[in-house]
């Protein structure tokens, strides 16, 4: 992997690079909207953990902060939709909204 990036142009290795962004982005905007869902159903408690939090870092393996910015962004998109906009938009981070 290491020597086929290397291999890329200056040009190629930015380009690629957006749109990798572009992806993870999109990921994180669609992994809150199925945190929201798992915590509406409380799927979490279902799969034996008694908590969001401790599904996210002990199913899902997120650090401490990491879960914990997900679910709070999370609640806040699920009560105040523009929030989703604002983050979508990228005019918000994931540490703003949390």
């Amino acid at each position: 992997m290491q020597d086929t990036i290397k291999s890329l142009s200056d040009s190629q290795l930015l380009s690629t690079l957006q749109k990798l962004n572009d992806r993870e982005h999109e990921a994180t905007l669609q992994i809150l909207l199925y945190l929201i869902e798992v915590e509406n159903r409380r799927l979490y408690a279902e799969e034996g953990y008694s908590s969001m939090f401790t599904f996210c870092t002990e199913k899902l393996k997120y650090t401490r902060g990491a879960a914990h910015r997900r679910i709070q962004c999370a609640r806040v998109i699920r009560d105040f939709r523009v929030a989703y906009r604002l983050l979508r938009t990228r005019k918000v981070n994931l540490v703003t909204l949390s």
